[in-house]
């Protein structure tokens, strides 16, 4: 049987620029599961994934992540833009399993 849980999305804090987005999830730490919007201020990369996993294997948090969904045109029509979207979504899925240690399930 599949059990799913319900998450807190980072999208609630999206738009404020000055919220450190590792901070602000281990200052929440009793909320469990969050989905992680990899985009803009809250893109993951080489400097926020340790401290995501660490903050994760302390606090006993699960997390998943959104795909970028403001930048990026997957049904761009010119090849050479559709073709950097495309590597734009590799990343992310990439930097995604860097994170998402376990299922949400």
């Amino acid at each position: 049987m599949l059990r799913a849980k319900l998450a807190t999305s980072t999208l609630s804090i999206y738009a404020y620029r000055d919220i450190d987005l590792v901070e602000f999830i281990e200052r929440n730490s009793d909320v469990r599961f969050w989905e992680i919007i990899d985009e803009g201020f809250h893109r993951l990369n080489d400097d926020v994934i340790p401290k995501l996993k660490e903050v994760a294997a302390k606090s006993n948090i699960s997390f998943s992540v959104h795909a970028p969904i403001l930048s990026i045109n997957l049904a761009e029509s010119d090849s050479y833009l559709r073709n950097t979207y495309l590597k734009y979504l590799e990343k992310s899925i990439n930097n995604a399993s860097r994170i998402v240690l376990k299922f949400m399930f």
